[in-house]
């Protein structure tokens, strides 16, 4: 059989054969290119709820002692208002721990080192740990992992 006379004989099924295979490169880059998207437009909608709850410490002077290292929890009492802050807080870290599990967000440079800073201040520290038990497991697992590690 001779190359010349095989691609005569059989030019469409040759043609449909390239186009198909075409198609799937084109099928492929189109979803990479989307996924790409996807995951910047998830890194915008983080960074926005994170400004947005971060903006109440400002806006809101009686949450300024959440961020307090000498806060002294055997003295003075954690307000409703500070609760409530560090429960929003860890609720959004939760949705973008499981947005990163989930592939949807992939830059995670440093979050362990902001949850260890964060966890270690005595108001978000008390509040963990009397919230932890209604958390997801996997979720308690990655917080306390990043608590228990040190430079």
């Amino acid at each position: 059989m001779e190359i010349p006379g095989y691609i005569a004989q059989n030019w469409f099924d040759l043609l449909q054969s390239v186009g198909i295979v075409a198609g799937l490169v084109f099928t492929a880059f189109s979803y990479r290119k989307d996924a790409k998207s996807r995951n910047l437009e998830n890194f915008f909608k983080i960074n926005e709820a994170h400004r947005d709850i971060w903006t109440e410490v400002y806006k809101r002077p009686g949450l300024d002692r959440v961020l307090s290292a000498k806060f002294d929890l055997q003295n003075e009492k954690m307000t409703d208002e500070e609760a409530i802050f560090v429960n929003l807080l860890i609720l959004h870290l939760n949705a973008t721990f499981r947005a990163m599990r989930s592939g949807l967000y992939t830059t995670s440079q440093g979050i362990e080192e902001d949850v260890r800073w964060f966890f270690s201040l005595p108001i978000p520290h008390s509040v963990w740990h009397l919230s932890k038990c209604i958390r997801e497991p996997d979720f308690v697992e990655f917080v306390e992992k990043a608590l228990g590690k040190r430079d």
